[in-house]
């Protein structure tokens, strides 16, 4: 017996650097990209590999491990699918941070789109990039920012996060600020949204285009996650699906194109549908 799935709403969601350069104000601390820097400063190849060390007469760039993070499975991404990133700097006194990231491949091709979710973040003229707002430069020691990434279609391969970090002294100048680099680097997942015929397993997702209820059947009873990713790469909604056929209520949702992913243990499998 078919159920109807009411999908609950989730945002599921890069190179990294921020250029500071202090005025001439030492009680302020007037910071000149306190609202994000110009992107292709963060050691990526699409950048020319420059960093913040053009800009501030510091240490040289040191690479550190771990600053970004992410809850892309450690199997890999999966294509079309929204991921949270998250970059954090670490400097004991410091109270000033900035950073900018990007997603590249190692010849400098961007992968997958950046999406901004909060005040602290920001895209920069290039959306291949994301930095940091005048909101998001203060912390104690320590700041973390968050964003969403939606990775590419199947077969783009291994995307790396360049990200470049900036600890201000608050020293009222650009002399003396450490400039760290890190990566993150993720495969694409072997896990495709094909050959599902191999598992034994067949799916249908009908009527498309669909004008009120989406089918989906399995034709094995199990347990499925239902998820409704938009055009852009947003995550829509998601739900849980136990048994072998459900219905989704599709007026909630504007006309267009969508991805509909139907996920299990055994196999991940993405239909693209239309709305009218």
């Amino acid at each position: 017996m078919k159920k109807t799935v009411i999908l609950i709403a989730a945002i599921v969601s890069i190179t990294v650097i921020t250029a500071f350069t202090s005025g001439g104000d030492k009680n302020n601390h007037s910071l000149k990209y306190s609202s994000g820097v110009q992107p292709g400063y963060s050691g990526d190849p699409a950048g020319g590999n420059k960093n913040c060390t053009s800009c501030h007469s510091g240490p040289a760039a040191q690479m550190e491990t771990g600053w970004i993070t992410s809850d892309i499975p450690e199997d890999g991404y999966v294509a079309n699918t929204t991921y949270t990133i998250t970059a954090q700097a670490t400097r004991a006194g410091s109270s000033k941070f900035g950073f900018q990231v990007s997603p590249q491949n190692s010849s400098g091709t961007f992968i997958g789109s950046l999406i901004n979710t909060g005040t602290e973040t920001t895209l920069t003229s290039d959306p291949n990039y994301i930095t940091h707002t005048s909101s998001g430069t203060s912390g104690s020691g320590f700041k973390t920012w968050t964003f969403d990434w939606t990775a590419p279609v199947s077969g783009s391969g291994e995307v790396t996060f360049y990200a470049a970090f900036n600890l201000a002294n608050g020293n009222g100048s650009s002399s003396g600020d450490t400039i760290i680099l890190s990566t993150l680097t993720v495969n694409e997942s072997t896990v495709s949204v094909a050959n599902i015929s191999a598992s034994g397993q067949s799916i249908s997702v009908y009527p498309n285009p669909v004008n009120t209820l989406l089918n989906i059947e399995t034709g094995l009873p199990g347990k499925y996650m239902i998820e409704i990713t938009a055009l852009n790469g947003r995550l829509m909604n998601m739900a849980a699906m136990e048994g072998k056929s459900c219905q989704i209520d599709m007026t909630r949702y504007s006309k267009g194109v969508y991805f509909v992913t139907i996920r299990s243990k055994e196999f991940v499998r993405t239909e693209k549908i239309i709305i009218k």
